[in-house]
């Protein structure tokens, strides 16, 4: 444009040669823009993918390890505090029932006439440390000392009375647990 050119010739200059020298030049360069573009954004695709597979790996490998290491480590773990709580439990049963079986200076009594069908003939007083009752090789249940309160309970069913007596004897003179004299005494009546 110059400064002597009237102004349609700048109108018809503006609104039509411009923009027809407009759209061919847009001709002549879209298409290098356009591929231009198109590789930009496939590389930027392709490196977003080959990242976010390496770390779906990463991930996985971790998640393996700690499955294969951990899950065994945890179950261990859970194990050992449910050992440590049946053993608080057991020991805390155990007291209870030792301080309910030895009053203070009251002399033991029966605990139930000896007229009742089933009943046991004697109530032997409880002596936790002087070793009397029978020793436990001449219990009816072999390895008793090594039994938990489970698995003596499950072995008193088809106990004769007097085995039954023998086993209450023993364990009221020792440990005393509660689990194993209620199953003595209901399966006593």
């Amino acid at each position: 444009m110059s400064d002597n050119e009237t102004p349609i010739e700048k109108a018809v200059e503006l609104l039509v040669y411009a923009p027809i020298g407009l759209a061919m030049f847009a001709k002549d360069t879209v298409p290098t823009f356009m591929k231009m573009f198109v590789a930009r954004g496939h590389t930027e695709v392709s490196q977003r993918r080959k990242s976010a597979n390496t770390q779906a790996g990463n991930y996985k490998t971790i998640g393996q390890m700690a499955v294969k290491y951990g899950g065994p480590e945890v179950k261990r773990q859970a194990g050992a505090a449910a050992e440590t709580v049946r053993k608080r439990a057991e020991d805390t049963l155990s007291t209870i029932a030792a301080a309910a079986a030895q009053p203070a200076s009251a002399p033991a009594a029966p605990t139930r006439p000896s007229s009742a069908p089933g009943a046991l003939t004697t109530a032997p007083a409880p002596a936790a440390t002087n070793g009397t009752g029978p020793a436990s090789g001449e219990l009816p249940i072999p390895g008793y000392d090594l039994l938990s309160a489970t698995q003596v309970i499950e072995r008193l069913e088809g106990l004769a009375q007097p085995e039954l007596i023998a086993v209450k004897t023993y364990e009221l003179a020792h440990r005393a647990r509660t689990t194993i004299l209620g199953k003595i005494a209901q399966l006593a009546s």
